[in-house]
């Protein structure tokens, strides 16, 4: 189901053939789509809109929502705060970049303030109220799906030679390191 991304302020749904096709996407559309993005928050500051699908993060190719959370805080682990993200709309692909802060990735989201962010104002907008408008208990949050997520996705694409000593204690506990 849709899931909220902390890093993008957006809430993002993975695609599959009944999604490219309830929102008329490309047959061959990857990654995920956007549903809706908060007024002011960092996907709505870099011009991604509802209806854009997020093909990237970083280089690497995003396969569902929880992706892009995962590859934005490793950046901001590693103390880097700009992103890149490689963007399809309407048959065009768009490099987008945008600046990412701790602070703002670690800024709670309530659910209920979601149905009343932005979505795509297009003929198709009510497949993404209807989306949006879900029971709020279906929308996850990153940090619910990042605990089984986030080991995978470490041994899955760093290359052989990485240490993996470093990463196991790395991802057990995220409040001792803030600041």
């Amino acid at each position: 189901g849709p899931m909220i991304s902390k890093a993008l302020d957006a809430l993002l749904l993975p695609i599959n053939k009944g999604v490219i096709k309830k929102f008329k996407l490309d047959k061959g559309a990857h990654g995920v789509l956007v549903l809706s993005v908060k007024p002011g928050g960092v996907a709505d500051k870099q011009g991604i809109k509802p209806g854009d699908v997020l093909a990237e993060v970083q280089g690497h190719k995003v396969h569902k929502p929880i992706d892009v959370d995962v590859a934005v805080r490793r950046q901001l682990k590693a103390g880097h705060s700009d992103m890149s993200f490689s963007v399809a709309r309407g048959g065009a692909v768009i490099a987008v970049a945008a600046i990412i802060t701790l602070e703002s990735y670690n800024e709670t989201i309530a659910v209920s303030e979601i149905s009343s962010w932005e979505t795509d104002t297009m003929e198709s907008s009510s497949s993404y109220e209807e989306y949006v408008s879900v029971e709020s208990t279906e929308i996850e949050t990153s940090e619910e799906s990042e605990e089984a997520t986030v080991e995978e996705d470490l041994t899955q694409d760093e290359s052989a030679d990485a240490d993996s000593s470093d990463d196991a204690d790395d991802s057990s506990d995220d409040s001792s390191d803030d600041s």
